[in-house]
């Protein structure tokens, strides 16, 4: 059975520039556990599975490791890929039905815009792992107490630009022992 896989550059203009995502297009529903070995062969941050519904389009996205209830870029991707294959027609809204909320996508201009949920951001005390690994004073540290996805998310406000460029975690120890999402970010 041929299935249609394309990477996308997103945030860019150019070719190998901005925040690469797969989008593979789906006839047929297909299990999970293949759509996470498809995630991980393309080995990007997210691959983005979709498949016609008829008010919509199923979308989910996988990274290499697991699937993720949210990602922006590889949305962008999954509607200019459908918009470029004439699964849309240009001036048509993408909708697509997510485990998040219904995302809807559409063209404005040369750009295209989504709609992501807001997601309350509570702040609380670093965790002791946190505190000793991320090796910078945070400005602000929340979590998402009340999200209904996943309760496990972090969000690390860090004085400047600069320092999220600069920024170094241990990757190594996350992975081994906070086994959550960390979102590191400042105002620009």
């Amino acid at each position: 059975m041929e299935t249609r896989l394309f990477l996308v550059d997103t945030f860019t203009g150019k070719p190998f520039g901005g925040n690469p995502a797969a989008v593979c297009l789906l006839d047929d529903p297909r299990p999970t556990e293949w759509m996470q070995q498809v995630a991980t062969e393309m080995n990007l941050s997210e691959t983005g599975f979709v498949r016609a519904m008829p008010d919509g389009f199923n979308l989910r996205w996988f990274t290499p490791k697991a699937e993720v209830p949210l990602c922006g870029h590889a949305t962008l991707a999954a509607a200019h890929v459908l918009w470029e294959t004439g699964l849309l027609k240009s001036d048509e809204v993408a909708r697509f039905h997510t485990r998040s909320k219904l995302l809807i996508a559409k063209r404005v201009e040369s750009r295209i815009e989504i709609d992501l949920p807001a997601i309350s951001i509570t702040g609380c005390p670093l965790p002791e792992i946190l505190a000793r690994t991320l090796g910078v004073k945070p400005r602000f540290f929340g979590r998402t107490p009340d999200r209904e996805l996943d309760d496990k998310d972090f969000l690390v406000e860090l004085e400047s630009e600069s320092a999220v460029r600069d920024f170094k975690p241990d990757l190594i120890v996350w992975r081994r022992q906070l086994q959550a999402a960390v979102i590191v970010t400042a105002r620009s």
